[in-house]
């Protein structure tokens, strides 16, 4: 009897005095599961919601961002459901339940402020991880959580669970780093950064004709070769190959419709994967311009904009990797 008291378990025949101490102990480590478990699976709902946007930003998801995202997922995550699932346990038991709890009450703090955006599942965290406090504004528990119950092997549970987070949390990395690592943010391209000008000229030939075809479209007015580093991906490069022209009134001159109309259907003629074909809003019709920019699958772009500021032709490579 002794020794299940000492865990903070009340039997049978203890005292009321002492029962009440160990009937809220039991509840302070029931909110503990609680915590791990929404902990859990709120981790999953988020994941698999900014999944679902391609990213934050909900317009696009680039691997690098994948990456970036799914680092501060582990590094954040594992660390915490180790002291829940230690504190479970511990709590009561050994001489640091207090120090497990603190550590608790923190991170679920810094957690709420990086899930602000997700509000309904940051205030229940919150509200959990404050309720131990409650029970702990109880003098018996309190008293009974810092100085636990001497067990026969009091690092039990952390000799356990701590090897196996941080067996879990380098597996989760080797696995971000294998599928989205910096080798992985840009798929191989079949040329390099010394062939891209020539293939960005050769692919400009078609789009440029179609503009040429346009009765009344005005000349190209310049041609540049832009190169921009991929910042994200040190060795890769992005090039854009830009036409610029004298800009018509894109919400009254019909050339605009014309040209644009002609860009897709040569896009879709030759087989180019129309990502976007779009009008740029304005506050009343006419629309203020129109985009479209078709793909293909070495990763080169054709981009067609004609708009009361921008009338543009782009050619893009899409990051290669630099010459070696």
């Amino acid at each position: 009897m002794a020794s299940l008291e000492s865990d903070g378990i009340a039997v049978e025949g203890t005292p009321p005095t002492e029962a009440r101490p160990a009937g809220r102990l039991n509840w302070l480590r029931a909110v503990v599961a609680l915590q791990l478990a929404m902990l859990l699976t709120g981790t999953w709902w988020v994941f698999d919601a900014v999944y679902d946007l391609e990213g934050y930003g909900g317009d696009h998801w680039f691997t690098a961002e994948q990456f970036a995202f799914n680092q501060s997922v582990i590094w954040i995550v594992v660390p915490q459901v180790a002291v829940l699932a230690v504190a479970v346990v511990q709590v009561g038991r050994s001489r640091w339940g207090l120090t497990l709890l603190g550590l608790n009450a923190a991170a679920a703090v810094f957690q709420a402020v990086m899930l602000g955006a997700f509000f309904t599942l940051a205030t229940p965290l919150l509200v959990v991880a404050a309720s131990q406090w409650v029970l702990l504004a109880h003098k018996e528990t309190r008293e009974r959580v810092r100085n636990g119950s001497d067990p026969r092997r009091p690092l039990l549970p952390e000799a356990v669970v701590l090897p196996a987070a941080a067996a879990v949390a380098v597996a989760l990395l080797v696995w971000n780093h294998q599928v989205n690592g910096v080798d992985q943010w840009h798929p191989p391209r079949p040329f390099d950064a010394d062939e891209a000008p020539a293939v960005l000229e050769g692919v400009a030939v078609m789009p440029v004709d179609v503009l040429e075809n346009v009765e009344g479209f005005p000349a190209p007015t310049g041609q540049e070769l832009i190169e921009s580093p991929c910042d994200e991906a040190p060795g890769w490069t992005e090039f854009t190959l830009a036409y610029t022209y004298e800009e018509p009134n894109a919400a009254a001159d019909p050339l605009t419709q014309d040209a644009v109309d002609a860009m897709r259907e040569r896009l879709n003629a030759e087989g180019w994967d129309v990502v976007w074909d779009q009008e740029f809003e304005a506050s009343e019709p006419p629309p203020a311009g129109y985009v479209i920019r078709g793909e293909r699958e070495d990763g080169v772009a054709i981009e067609f904009q004609v708009s009361d500021h921008t009338t543009a032709l782009w050619i893009k490579s899409d990051c290669v990797r630099d010459s070696a």
